[in-house]
């Protein structure tokens, strides 16, 4: 697996985006928003993105790096 450094406010995807790959953090913060409400905040070894994938349906929230980071596209 690759890995991709990220800096903070990177947006790794948003309500409508297709889904293409999942991401498992290596390092740093990133936290998943409904609109305005954040939903979670994850860290190293927890992946994201995946459940857009598994149902084959565009992506329903915005996942945003927290802090400057790396993960691996899965």
């Amino acid at each position: 697996m690759a890995q991709l450094p990220f800096d903070a406010n990177r947006i790794f995807f948003r309500p409508g985006d297709p889904a293409e790959r999942a991401f498992q953090i290596v390092e740093g913060r990133v936290e998943i928003l409904s609109g305005a409400a954040r939903v979670a905040v994850l860290g190293p070894g927890e992946v994201f993105g995946e459940m857009s994938l598994i149902e084959e349906q565009p992506h329903r929230l915005l996942a945003r790096a927290m802090t400057p980071g790396k993960c691996s596209t899965l």
